[in-house]
């Protein structure tokens, strides 16, 4: 298997360049295999070294990025929530004032159903080992987190994949339909009975003022370009 200097245009030099082998060559590397995974190859199936090792170390930078600027995410939403349950809770946490859905709704749109409903059930979670409650979990509410995330994140992928107002907007309004008036009800009518159902005029005013700041924060060039770095350009 020959790694040439010759392919593209960061690593060109000119036609003349001379190619370098690698020996000896490891019995699973074949050209074929080089297709599949996707590095960048010649019409002679040569192969641009430097292009590979700066392909690879990007994948990693960029999965790093992900992973820590997820930790984050669930830091803030933590944190919002424990700020919320301390100064905006009424009727005896019947009726409370979050804002903590917005870094899950973010995590969704950014990265997709899977992190964002894994950043969603972290979030929950955390928020519950670092209360003072002394009941199990209520795992019901657990999944109206996870399915926040879920649901704005298929949003985002599937559906409206261009980054932009709309698609902060669709995200974020079905996740609060599905994830905040519909399941997470469900898990707390045990507690409130009907009464759980005023939460729902709540969410009607929560939910556009998450989604007018997330609208705020992507205008942000700062941000935008630690989005960009992170996971790539606007999806079109």
């Amino acid at each position: 298997m020959r790694f040439s200097a010759e392919w593209t245009g960061s690593c060109h030099s000119d036609e003349k360049a001379p190619s370098l082998t690698v020996y000896p060559p490891h019995p699973t590397v074949t050209k074929e295999r080089i297709s599949q995974i996707g590095y960048p190859h010649g019409a002679d199936g040569e192969i641009c070294i430097m292009e590979v090792f700066f392909m690879k170390k990007s994948r990693m930078l960029r999965g790093v990025r992900m992973l820590t600027l997820s930790a984050m995410l669930v830091a803030m939403s933590v944190l919002i929530g424990i700020f919320c349950k301390s100064f905006l809770n009424f009727a005896d946490g019947l009726l409370r004032v979050t804002f903590e859905n917005l870094p899950i709704i973010l995590s969704g749109i950014l990265f997709g159903p899977v992190v964002g409903g894994v950043v969603g059930a972290a979030s929950d979670l955390v928020s519950y080992l670092l209360s003072p409650q002394t009941f199990p979990p209520n795992l019901i509410v657990t999944l109206g987190a996870f399915s926040v995330g879920v649901v704005s994140g298929v949003v985002a992928k599937f559906f409206i994949r261009k980054r932009g107002n709309l698609q902060i907007i669709v995200s974020g309004g079905a996740a609060h339909i599905i994830g905040s008036m519909i399941i997470k009800p469900i898990g707390l009518f045990q507690f409130y009975g009907w009464a759980v159902f005023l939460r729902i005029p709540v969410y009607l005013v929560i939910a556009p003022l998450e989604i007018f700041l997330l609208c705020l924060l992507f205008k942000s060039k700062s941000f935008s370009r630690v989005i960009d770095e992170t996971v790539g350009g606007s999806r079109q």
